[in-house]
């Protein structure tokens, strides 16, 4: 079997396996409504003038203009999964900062472009978590110092800026976070300088704060955390231990209403840095993941009606670290390590594999609302990439994209409200970057 320090860079931090190895081993383990034409044109011509170029942009091209910023950025209207936001920054107001928030970006947002501002923090290995009113939580995450991180910070989109917000009451990373129907957030799990975690907090827009929830019966990082229908939460395996050494083959309930955990049926396959994704039908799909020596090809199906989880034919190749994204028609694409694959859930198989543009794993992917799979940085053998591919399923093929200013793996990518991408933070060559990507789609 393909030991994990075969994947080079793609298996750890090497920053992180000195003194946090022999501390805590876990770490082993691992815009806007369209603007006036007039306006844009405007924009754009100041932009090519400043930075020498006069070709067209594309849209998700790179830019990195320095000066005065430009005008408020005003998203358009939400889509309807989420509560109408005024386009007024004034409208919702924001938890105040425990401490003084980011500097001012100097980087001008350009429809069909993307940019980025410094988060607070660098970290990987964070949540980022979209909020009611539109701005993104991340949370947590590996630091500078390799040690876990307890601070949180938001992005507003209409301004651009990260801002500092109440912090966990357990410094974390690897954990899970979700959505609740409340608005509020759950973050659940990870590991600390300690080793993994039963605990879990809830993030509350309205006060900026974490509190305290009910804890998991088994300590658990690298984990799922998947909203069923019902608005109950389905944790699902991750490994746990002081050294992170043991994946966990048990899942468990949250029920936001009571605030506590209950024990659900057990995965047929214990299983770590593996994905879960919700089905059209309020099931739920398990992949890959491994026991801790490498990958696994392993799939089940978790039955909401039944508590109980099924094993079902296995994927083509072998994969951890990969993304699982619900595609517009009911499928699933699955990514990483090398290929692609789709689920078909009337059939419950997989399909043929579907080569990538890059090998690649510990990367990000997003949905976009034209119904392409955004699939962003990562690592292979090579080290962390900043390259940028896109899966189209009207033609079952990817296509490459224009890359990051940084390269990196462990991050996230969210999409946002108003249809754009933000892709904060993650692993860069042998440290935790700060750096915060944005891609503008509309």
């Amino acid at each position: 079997m393909r030991e994990r320090g075969q994947r080079g860079v793609g298996a750890r931090p090497r920053a992180a396996v000195g003194r946090a190895a022999v501390r805590r081993a876990a770490v082993r383990r691992a815009a806007a409504m369209l603007l006036m034409a007039a306006l844009m044109a405007a924009l754009m011509a100041a932009l090519m003038a400043a930075c020498g170029d006069s070709t067209t942009p594309t849209p998700g091209g790179w830019v990195d203009t320095t000066g005065t910023p430009g005008p408020a950025y005003v998203p358009p209207s939400l889509p309807t999964y989420l509560p109408s936001l005024s386009s007024s920054p004034t409208a919702t107001p924001s938890p105040s900062p425990t401490t003084p928030p980011s500097p001012t970006p100097t980087h001008k947002l350009e429809l069909g472009r993307h940019t980025t501002w410094p988060m607070s923090d660098a970290r990987y290995w964070h949540t980022a978590t979209l909020l009611r009113d539109g701005k993104v939580l991340v949370a947590g995450g590996v630091g500078a110092d390799t040690y876990p991180l307890a601070s949180a910070e938001l992005f507003d989109p209409m301004t651009g800026h990260f801002t500092r917000t109440g912090s966990l009451k357990t410094a974390r990373y690897g954990a899970g976070a979700v959505l609740l129907p409340d608005g509020r957030v759950l973050v659940v799990g990870g590991h600390s300088d300690n080793g993994s975690l039963a605990s879990a907090e809830i993030y509350d827009p309205a006060s900026g704060t974490f509190t305290a929830t009910g804890s998991m019966s088994t300590p658990r990082g690298f984990l799922t955390a998947t909203m069923l229908p019902d608005g109950t939460v389905l944790v699902a395996g991750g490994d746990s231990g002081a050294y992170a050494n043991t994946a966990q083959a048990t899942a468990e309930m949250y029920d936001p209403e009571t605030g506590t955990f209950s024990d659900t049926g057990s995965m047929t396959v214990a299983r770590t840095m593996h994905s879960a994704t919700l089905l059209a039908n309020g099931n739920v799909l398990i992949t890959g993941g491994g026991e801790g020596y490498g990958p696994d090809s392993s799939a089940e199906i978790y039955d909401t009606a039944s508590g109980e989880f099924t094993a079902i034919a296995p994927m083509n190749q072998a994969r951890d670290y990969h993304t699982a994204t619900l595609l517009a028609d009911g499928s699933v694409l699955l990514a990483g390590d090398g290929s692609a694959e789709i689920f078909d859930p009337k059939t419950a198989t997989f399909g043929a594999p579907i080569p990538m543009v890059d090998n690649r794993t510990g990367h990000s992917a997003v949905l976009l609302r034209d119904g392409r799979v955004f699939i962003v940085g990562g690592s292979n053998v090579g080290g962390q990439l900043n390259s940028v591919e896109y899966f189209s399923p009207a033609t079952g093929t990817f296509t490459s994209g224009s890359p990051l200013a940084t390269s990196r793996s462990w991050h996230t990518a969210t999409l946002m409200a108003d249809g754009n991408v933000l892709v904060p933070g993650g692993f860069h060559d042998t440290v935790p970057t700060n750096s915060a990507a944005l891609y503008v789609f509309v």
